[in-house]
């Protein structure tokens, strides 16, 4: 599992007004949104971003956390995740490391989980809270095939 942990550090995705906090070993970079290929959609998808001589397929969210089908225009950063099958790009209006010392962090109950849903717990902040989440929880969420060995686009 790639989500919260008691690792150093945890990376804030501003998606709108929400905050998704998740362990930093799950962000491999962070890059502009400006670098993004929107032209190459593809069943989904809102493009495509070179990275390290590869190019990772690119997903958002809207502030529910539900999967978005264009992208919004606000939105200038990339985040680079890692998922169990490969890696997928998330775009989100800011990103920051934070701390996780003296962070206070609850698991949600069994009974308040949904399904689809990729909140695993909040994290108590000051001021208010953000959501705890994994790339996992994430891919799911923004419809990222996560049986498809192709999460990298071929060239």
């Amino acid at each position: 599992m790639d989500g919260p942990s008691t690792s150093a550090h945890l990376v804030m995705l501003h998606v709108g007004r929400t905050r998704v906090a998740l362990a930093q070993r799950a962000v491999r970079s962070l890059e502009a949104t400006a670098d993004v290929d929107f032209s190459a959609r593809s069943d989904g998808t809102l493009g495509v971003i070179d990275v390290g001589g590869s190019r990772w397929h690119v997903y958002a969210l809207d502030e529910e956390l539900a999967p978005l089908r264009s992208a919004p225009r606000d939105r200038r950063i990339c985040a680079l995740l890692a998922a169990e099958d490969g890696l997928f790009a998330l775009l989100c209006d800011d990103a920051q490391v934070l701390p996780r010392q003296a962070l206070v962090a609850y698991p949600l109950p069994a009974a308040m989980r949904k399904a689809a849903s990729p909140v695993e717990g909040v994290l108590n902040l000051d001021p208010g809270v953000a959501l705890l989440s994994s790339s996992r929880g994430l891919a799911l969420a923004a419809g990222v095939a996560m049986d498809d060995a192709t999460l990298q686009v071929r060239p």
